[in-house]
């Protein structure tokens, strides 16, 4: 047989949601009372830890992967049960899927703002609409 082949794509890059959302766990100011937040959107997803950047770490640090743990116990844990190697190479994954541009930091938080592949989310559009028109 011949034809096209199927060419599968992803809505995220799943790596990188994976270390957007262990990243925000296991560096999330614990002591606050607010957990990390997950915030989906028509055309993204938000990833928010609480407490920034942990002290003496600075963005070029961040973005070059060095690994300060906020919560050595919790990554301890993590890296037990194979969720954290502590390695760095997380935020170096998330930059080479979306960018930089993808990180905002501020004293309080950091937020990860990862977008929906647009050639994924308009082929989900055209599907629904064709949806809809053969319903009626």
């Amino acid at each position: 047989m011949t034809g096209r082949q199927r060419i599968e794509k992803k809505l995220l890059d799943p790596k990188a949601l994976r270390e957007a959302f262990l990243n925000a766990i296991n560096h999330n100011d614990w002591t606050q009372t607010i957990p990390p937040a997950i915030y989906l959107f028509s055309d993204r997803i938000e990833i928010i830890s609480q407490g920034g950047l942990p002290e003496g770490q600075t963005e070029e640090d961040f973005f070059f992967g060095v690994s300060r743990p906020r919560n050595k116990e919790l990554m301890y844990i993590m890296r037990h049960f194979d969720f954290a190697e502590e390695t760095g190479h997380g935020v170096p994954d998330i930059i080479n899927a979306y960018g930089k541009e993808v990180f905002k930091f501020s004293q309080n938080y950091i937020n990860v703002t990862l977008p929906y592949d647009k050639e994924v989310m308009q082929t989900r559009i055209i599907r629904n609409e064709e949806r809809k028109i053969s319903q009626l």
